[in-house]
């Protein structure tokens, strides 16, 4: 029963994902300046910026999706329990 909820709430976070309906809040577009600025410049990062760009938005992007598929867990047994 897990592996079929970790899939329902997969397919749900692609769906999401895909159709459009995420887009980064204002503050996720400032903290991404911030920290490509911060690579571009900084003289040690300037060699290895474009990887280690790449790398930390990756990190973000899964921790984002672990939030989100966490979230939606809990949300889903909160409204099964308050709605008996």
């Amino acid at each position: 029963m897990e592996e079929m909820i970790n899939k329902l709430v997969e397919n749900i976070y692609g769906n999401f994902v895909e159709d459009g309906e995420f887009t980064d809040f204002k503050e996720t577009n400032k903290a991404f300046d911030e920290v490509s600025k911060y690579f571009k410049s900084e003289a040690k990062c300037v060699d290895i910026s474009e990887e280690l760009e790449k790398n930390t938005f990756a990190l973000g992007a899964a921790f984002e999706k672990q939030g989100f598929i966490y979230g939606f867990k809990k949300a889903m047994e909160i409204f099964e329990r308050e709605a008996v």
